[in-house]
């Protein structure tokens, strides 16, 4: 009982549709999509975290290799990469870890980078898992290729760095890559507990972005570089409601956007406008949206173009259409054979939350999408 009322509050934190911009589902289904990425071709490629898996562990959560990188064109479905390491905290699987970052290289090869957690927990992973855990890997074309592991680097490099402690305590949290883009030669990658890295062409960590002493940008999830060639990074943490700037030529970063707060993926336009998926935060009985896309204007100018998100994930912008995934497990799985309990559960709560609760119920059901969103 508990549990279901848990699964009706959380489904109360959105709802369907969007009143600013034509939104339509793309591809249905996926589980626990996550980054996005668009080939020249037309092809929409999603990074898929999986659901977990058997293996469970006390204290390091369930694992499995349901991990994948799918490939969506004309309506057509096709598994690019699978067997990819996921965890989660429970045997259901609701909410994963896994392949999440996912972007082109300079030379036209697929990459992302898989799941990684403290060194202590990933020791308890099945083999197969842990010879993969924070692992870059070229995806496409060909066979899928381990090229590096950024995980160890970024440890190593930050336990060999000087300056401030600040570093310390962010070295044993669990360490996931959510964005990844080309910036420079290299790569700039952010993940949820660790300060966002830089990579060279060959996957090598070749330093930090160091952030202002006066800023709480301590869980950059967000990256993206904009039309100049400057690096803007975001925090997911609702405590560090804004973007900052890294500029091309160096020095010290600076204010790019302020009140712009859990950002977990970023995209510029042709037009330079960038556009920023944000994850809602509510309480239980909030019938908000749980998330949105929001445009800022190359003169500064704020829209949001699409409300009701489930939660969205990664997002690419081709010319005025915007592709975003909206996440979560195919929870057609965990909930299987309880519909007529969670339809009571809904049925108990106040009157004026029993039709948002349905649609969030709805939209779980369905498993993660990839949403496409038109003027």
């Amino acid at each position: 009982m508990l549990r279901l009322l848990i699964v009706a509050s959380a489904l109360l934190l959105g709802c369907a549709g969007s009143a600013e911009a034509k939104t339509t589902v793309v591809a249905s289904g996926i589980d626990n999509p996550r980054g996005l990425a668009l080939g020249s071709d037309g092809t929409l490629y999603v990074a898929s975290a999986g659901h977990g898996g058997p293996t469970c562990r006390e204290k390091a959560g369930c694992f499995g290799a349901t991990g994948q990188v799918l490939a969506f064109r004309n309506g057509r479905r096709t598994v690019v990469a699978s067997g990819l390491p996921s965890y989660t905290l429970d045997r259901e699987g609701t909410f994963a870890d896994g392949p999440s970052a996912l972007t082109f290289g300079a030379n036209g090869d697929l990459l992302t980078i898989n799941t990684d957690d403290e060194p202590e927990h990933v020791a308890k992973w099945p083999r197969a898992a842990r010879s993969l855990a924070g692992t870059l890997m070229r995806v496409a074309p060909g066979p899928p290729t381990v090229l590096t592991n950024v995980g160890d680097q970024v440890r190593a490099f930050l336990l060999n760095a000087d300056g401030p402690d600040l570093f310390r305590d962010i070295l044993i949290s669990d360490w996931n890559a959510s964005s990844m883009v080309p910036y420079g030669d290299g790569f700039a990658v952010a993940g949820s507990s660790w300060p966002a890295a830089k990579l060279d062409a060959n996957g090598v960590v070749t330093g930090v972005f160091s952030e202002p002493e006066d800023s709480s940008l301590t869980f950059p999830a967000a990256v993206a570089a904009d039309p100049r060639g400057d690096l803007l990074i975001s925090a997911l943490d609702i405590t560090a409601p804004h973007v900052l700037r890294y500029p091309a030529i160096g020095g010290e970063p600076e204010l790019a956007y302020s009140r712009v707060a859990s950002v977990f993926s970023m995209a510029f336009g042709p037009d330079g406008s960038l556009y920023l998926a944000r994850i809602k935060i509510g309480l239980p009985f909030d019938d908000r949206p749980s998330g949105s896309i929001l445009r800022i204007a190359p003169d500064g100018k704020r829209t949001v173009v699409a409300r009701g998100l489930q939660r969205p994930g990664g997002i690419v912008v081709d010319g005025t259409t915007i592709y975003v995934t909206d996440y979560a497990a195919d929870v057609a799985r965990p909930l299987a054979g309880q519909t007529k309990a969670i339809t009571r559960e809904i049925a108990m709560l106040p009157k004026r939350h029993r039709k948002a609760a349905r649609a969030r119920y709805e939209a779980h059901r369905l498993g993660g999408r990839i949403l496409k969103i038109t003027p």
